[in-house]
């Protein structure tokens, strides 16, 4: 009888740390460390850097293709596109060289900025349905879906 206790004892123990490592959430529990799926359309909300106010309709699309990920979207004057590298279990994103159109617009100061960020980006999170972009522990960028 003591050994079927301690067997159970055991087995409640070690379904409980694998329970707490396999958490979603950082030790603080602010974060998930468990990223959710980028992939699809957003809509821009806030570049925090900028001075610049948010013209309407920035958008990013994430999307696959070809066996890789694929960027486009719209940054105030142009389209622009380009690759996109992610993983999602650690959060990792970054962004490859984006081409865009060579249009001339009001909102030119703003799409430069817009783009410039975009290559300091290195991870993701998604929390509430928004998709927010980071560059180390600093927030870049914040978008809604589409």
């Amino acid at each position: 009888m003591k050994k079927i206790m301690m067997v159970l004892i055991s087995v409640v123990l070690i379904g409980g740390l694998i329970s707490c490592a396999s958490s979603d959430e950082s030790p603080q529990g602010t974060s998930p460390m468990v990223q959710g799926n980028p992939i699809g359309n957003w809509t821009l909300l806030d570049l925090v850097s900028s001075e610049n106010s948010v013209p309407e309709s920035i958008t990013l699309e994430i999307m696959e293709g070809d066996g890789a990920l694929r960027v486009s979207g719209y940054a105030g004057v142009n389209n622009y596109m380009g690759d996109v590298e992610v993983v999602r279990p650690t959060g990792a994103m970054s962004f490859g060289m984006l081409l865009t159109t060579k249009m001339a617009g009001p909102d030119l100061a703003f799409e430069s900025e817009y783009l410039a960020s975009l290559s300091l980006v290195d991870s993701y999170r998604i929390v509430e349905g928004e998709l927010y972009l980071y560059s180390g522990a600093d927030l870049i960028a914040m978008y809604s879906p589409s």
